[in-house]
């Protein structure tokens, strides 16, 4: 006798007998968009594709685009028309990805296997071809969009969907040493470890690379011959006819570049050729100014905007900045076409007036403009912004400028500063704030110690910080600071008030004045905490043994900023902190703890010892909760001199408190 059927075989049986609405209907969904119907759908538009391809032209074996298309990719005719696969990811492009990663894996499509649409076994050793694959672009350098790091990548792509970064996840799961520190700050460009050494020492797994690798070139003699025409080098690069131009207008690449501005400036209507200024401006760099040299350069400032220029301001200036002036990197149009920028070459001011300069170019400036132009990319800030970020530190090591530029990115997003208060902290204030602050329309009257001279230098004459009147009042002005406050800002930095004042004491006395502001603190009370807790805040201060300023440490800057984040959110208020830390007699605060506060506080602590002798009555006979047992134990933890005036507190015996009655 058979077995009584169980409720899932009934339910089952029940299942597959009630008719479905594509049985009733005959069709495969129920679709209930208004998309499918239109001519813009997903329907309507693979059918008009596949219309369009099969019209087109056919090849010499008599086969259409659409032809070609189904014998790579025969599912398609097959693929039902439904809302389903209209939201799917069509296999052929897993399947172009595929064919992608073999021939990067094997350097050749010679032993790709026949496609079987059957199967999704087409490769059936895909994940190591994939992985092979990765490998290799993790490893290589040209184009400029590569190395790319496909677990990074993932990586990057989960968090950010999950409102996070790997720099904030490495911050807080991170370790907090000096290889934590710079893989965070390596994460903040998002460089993986391969970018980094390519940026740094321009090196690879197969070592450190030539100049001409680093462009994709084979050979330097195949690099020398191509790379000055501006289409070459933009293909190369993967920069924009107008990001070349801005990126030749930059301190970074072009130290100069200032005073190309000035010379453009002075003989902009004098209608002198610039192989003919050059000449002169070479001959004046040659000679010790003299009289004779004076009155040379007179008759060469004749025919300028400024021929009353002092001839030894000018001298000055050229020895300064000849070579400089000499180096700057520029478009060279076409004597032809000067207009198309494609058939422009790429030079300097010296190759250009002088055939003998071989190469017009130098290595060491081809490999700054591709530092630039990889991290344009990474960091996708202005060319401006970068430049701005960068020129502080352009003189140091690469891996300096990248930390540095790391760290500058982290302060400017931590402070919500710009970058141009973010680069006056570690480097000199770009010219465009430095103007914006100092020669503004209202400083009119009072600001010619801080305007530039007739050759674009600032400070060329010796001003000291304070003078009997007291500070410069542009400083007083801008900044907002009274005298005792620049007496305590000048003493923090290790200044005197007969400083002069330079571009360089400009921008550290700033940095302090915007960093006091981002983080929401009163300047006396931000001076004062600096004062009395000695901690790093990693501002620049004056360091007597070298006689120059110390370089501002960004990890540091960070890490006091949030220790100033804790202040503010601790209970007590600034000035009880700086009372706490400093001498109470010799610091200016408002904060002072009263003799009732001292003593409560010693009842408080009294009652606490006499609670735990209540709660613990059967305590061993050999521990008696008294103040040498406190003192035996304290000294292990804290400094002998604290413990014994907290003991002294405590039984009533320190000379600070018997003036205080207690009950």
């Amino acid at each position: 006798m058979p077995d009584s059927p169980t409720t899932t075989d009934v339910e089952n049986i029940i299942t597959a007998e009630i008719p479905s609405w594509p049985k009733l209907f005959n069709i495969g969904t129920q679709c209930e968009c208004d998309e499918c119907e239109t001519m813009t759908g997903f329907p309507h538009f693979v059918a008009s594709t596949c219309h369009f391809l099969e019209q087109c032209t056919k090849n010499d074996i008599g086969e259409s685009p659409y032809d070609v298309l189904i014998k790579r990719a025969p599912y398609i005719p097959h693929t039902l028309l439904t809302c389903e696969n209209a939201n799917r990811v069509m296999r052929y492009i897993q399947r172009g990805l595929e064919i992608l990663q073999f021939y990067v894996a094997k350097k050749s499509y010679a032993d790709l296997p026949a496609y079987d649409s059957k199967g999704d076994d087409w490769l059936s050793d895909y994940n190591a071809v994939a992985r092979q694959a990765y490998k290799f672009i993790s490893q290589a350098f040209f184009p400029f969009s590569l190395p790319y790091h496909q677990p990074l990548a993932v990586a990057r792509t989960f968090l950010a969907k999950q409102g996070t970064s790997l720099d904030e996840m490495l911050k807080v799961f991170g370790v907090d040493d000096s290889a934590g520190n710079l893989r965070i700050l390596k994460e903040k460009l998002q460089l993986s470890e391969e970018e980094y050494l390519l940026l740094t020492a321009f090196k690879t797994d197969a070592g450190v690379q030539d100049v001409f690798s680093l462009y994709g070139f084979d050979t330097d003699a195949n690099f020398q011959a191509a790379i000055y025409n501006v289409e070459e080098f933009l293909q190369r690069t993967g920069l924009l006819p107008a990001e070349i131009i801005d990126i030749l207008q930059t301190r970074f690449i072009n130290p100069g570049v200032e005073l190309v501005k000035f010379i453009e400036t002075v003989f902009r209507d004098a209608g002198v050729a610039g192989s003919t200024l050059w000449s002169q401006l070479k001959d004046i760099k040659s000679k010790p100014f003299d009289a004779a040299l004076a009155t040379t350069i007179q008759n060469f400032l004749k025919p300028s905007n400024e021929p009353a220029l002092d001839p030894q301001l000018l001298k000055n200036w050229i020895d300064g900045g000849f070579d400089d002036f000499g180096n700057v990197v520029i478009i060279i149009p076409d004597k032809d076409d000067a207009c198309d920028l494609r058939l422009a070459t790429l030079g300097t001011i010296k190759s250009t007036n002088d055939n003998t300069v071989k190469p017009a170019i130098t290595n060491d400036q081809f490999k700054k403009l591709y530092f630039f132009s990889r991290l344009l990319r990474k960091t996708g800030i202005t060319i401006s912004e970068l430049d701005d970020l960068l020129s502080p530190v352009a003189t140091k090591p690469n891996d300096v400028i990248v930390q540095t530029l790391a760290g500058a990115l982290i302060v400017k997003e931590k402070l919500s500063l710009d970058n141009g208060q973010v680069a006056a902290i570690y480097g000199q204030l770009p010219f465009s704030l430095y103007r914006q602050l100092f020669l503004n329309r209202a400083l009119n009257s009072i600001n010619a110690d801080f305007k530039p001279d007739a050759t674009g230098n600032f400070f060329t004459k010796a001003t000291p910080l304070k003078t009997a009147a007291g500070y410069h009042p542009v400083l007083s002005l801008v900044f907002q600071l009274n005298e005792s406050q620049f007496d305590l800002l000048i003493k923090t930095v290790g200044i005197t008030p007969n400083t002069n004042l330079t571009m360089e004491v400009v921008s550290v006395l700033y940095s302090y004045v915007v960093f006091a502001a981002a983080a929401g603190i009163n300047f006396t009370e931000f001076l004062s905490l600096i004062q009395y807790s000695k901690a790093k805040t990693g501002l620049r201060t004056w360091d007597n043994t070298t006689n120059k300023f110390a370089d501002a440490d960004l990890n540091s800057l960070l890490s006091f900023f949030r220790l100033l984040e804790k202040v503010s959110s601790a209970a007590f208020t600034l000035p009880d902190l700086v009372y706490v830390l400093g001498s109470p007699d010799n610091v200016s605060v408002t904060a002072r703890l009263s003799d009732d506060a001292v003593k409560q506080s010693i009842l408080n602590l009294k009652a606490s010892f006499a609670n735990i002798d209540l709660q613990n009555p059967s305590t061993p006979p050999d521990l008696d909760l008294n103040v040498p047992f406190l003192k035996s134990k304290l000294y292990f933890l804290y400094d002998k001199n604290k413990v014994a005036l907290l003991a002294g507190m405590l039984a009533f015996q320190h000379s600070g408190i018997r003036s205080l009655e207690f009950t």
